[in-house]
């Protein structure tokens, strides 16, 4: 794709082909935008799919992952998956992906280990909020101000979502400490690739425990930040509020995780 080095697309000749992801739960009404009988879109449906990849060889040898079918329509296999590509005017009342995502080892591995540390948090959690998910957040006693949520780094991998508040801001979250004694951690997720200003402090029912200053590491990750919470900051409490608010001139977060731990 022009100007990208990340997407490409497929076109047999002139003919641009797409993958077909197929129609499992999608019923009639879906396939309107906006059904006259409602106020709101239906254009977002169900759980979003698994982002679809291609080698990275296929931005120089886009052939060599496609195998053309048996017959005479114009349809390939994508090599190494069940994913039928044919041609746009082809394919109707099916999900469909037009852009290819190259893979990058590199930064796959990255956040294949990312996954795995928030799977590891997740054995000893007290508690942990989904960040941008409205429930998570409402069941946690969101409360902000010049904040915002969204999804994606920087126009890339819209499957993860993150807050974060202006200057003059702040956001914040109640965690259950849990009936276990003694002091707790906390962990917060962060992207390793953030712009601007981003110092910000976090605090634990008000008590500073960390300040955050977060970078452009030059690399495709997240990176993980463990926050000690002294004793007597949970002793006998049932929960905290953990607050993330921005120094003068400066943002805070991007968050996309947060756990309280042993």
């Amino acid at each position: 794709l022009p100007g990208s080095k990340k997407y490409v697309a497929f076109f047999y000749g002139p003919t641009l082909l797409v993958g077909d992801l197929g129609s499992e739960g999608l019923k009639q009404g879906d396939y309107f935008a906006h059904p006259p009988s409602s106020n709101t879109s239906s254009w977002r449906l169900g759980k979003p799919l698994p982002m679809p990849q291609v080698p990275a060889s296929a931005a120089t040898d886009p052939a060599g992952c496609l195998e053309r079918t048996i017959g005479g329509a114009i349809a390939f296999h994508l090599k190494g998956s069940d994913i039928l590509l044919k041609p746009m005017y082809d394919l109707h009342f099916s999900r469909y992906t037009m852009y290819w995502r190259l893979a990058d080892p590199a930064e796959e591995k990255a956040f294949a280990e990312a996954t795995a540390k928030e799977k590891e948090l997740a054995k000893r959690a007290f508690d942990s909020v989904k960040i941008g998910n409205a429930a998570s957040e409402k069941a946690h006693g969101f409360v902000g101000e010049k904040t915002n949520s969204g999804t994606g780094l920087y126009g890339e991998r819209h499957e993860h979502h993150w807050r974060d508040a202006n200057s003059g801001g702040f956001f914040s979250y109640r965690l259950a400490v849990g009936d276990a004694t003694g002091a707790r951690k906390l962990v917060a997720k962060y992207c390793a690739r953030e712009r601007g200003k981003r110092t910000f402090d976090v605090l634990v029912d008000g008590v500073k425990i960390h300040t955050e200053n977060l970078i452009d590491n030059k690399k495709p990750a997240f990176v993980f930040t463990e926050m000690a919470v002294p004793r007597e900051l949970v002793a006998g409490k049932k929960d905290v509020e953990v607050r993330f608010v921005p120094m003068k001139g400066n943002m805070a977060g991007g968050l996309f995780g947060l756990w309280l731990t042993r």
